[in-house]
């Protein structure tokens, strides 16, 4: 009995198994976490992206002759719209504000539009999926410039 005991000590038959149950749960999380990290990185282009792209349809669409709240209104509508399209794998009901603010004009006739777009991401690691997380995606631009 001895003789079997010692003959199984020094064998190396379960070393890999051994090996391998320790160092695959790190790959596994490391892995999970790169995907997370580029999925992250993904969603505040793609936000920035957004809100440049609403900024850029606010410039060019915005007509200064006519700023009534209905008109204001409409544009902001047409603006949501045009940025939401631009949304590439993005959840539309995981938005929690889209917020389009368009200033008066200033004593240079200057008017400005701030756009923002807050997203609520969740991790699809196993471990954090019940964490929240908000990112947001801002751009400002002008919309008429002052009278020289």
């Amino acid at each position: 009995m001895f003789q079997k005991l010692r003959k199984l000590r020094e064998s190396e038959n379960g070393a890999v198994a051994v090996e391998f149950a320790m160092v695959i749960p790190v790959t596994l999380a490391l892995t999970f976490f790169f995907f997370e990290l580029c999925r992250i990185v993904f969603l505040q282009n793609v936000l920035s992206y957004s809100a440049a792209q609403a900024s850029r349809y606010a410039m060019v669409h915005f007509d200064n002759t006519s700023v009534d709240s209905d008109y204001l209104d409409g544009l902001e509508a047409d603006i949501k719209t045009y940025a939401k399209r631009s949304m590439y794998l993005i959840d539309d009901n995981l938005i929690s504000d889209f917020t389009i603010t368009t200033a008066d004009p200033d004593d240079e006739g200057r008017r400005n539009v701030d756009i923002s777009i807050s997203y609520s991401y969740s991790p699809m690691m196993p471990l954090l999926s019940e964490l929240e997380v908000t990112m947001k995606g801002e751009s400002k631009a002008f919309l008429v410039q002052g009278i020289d």
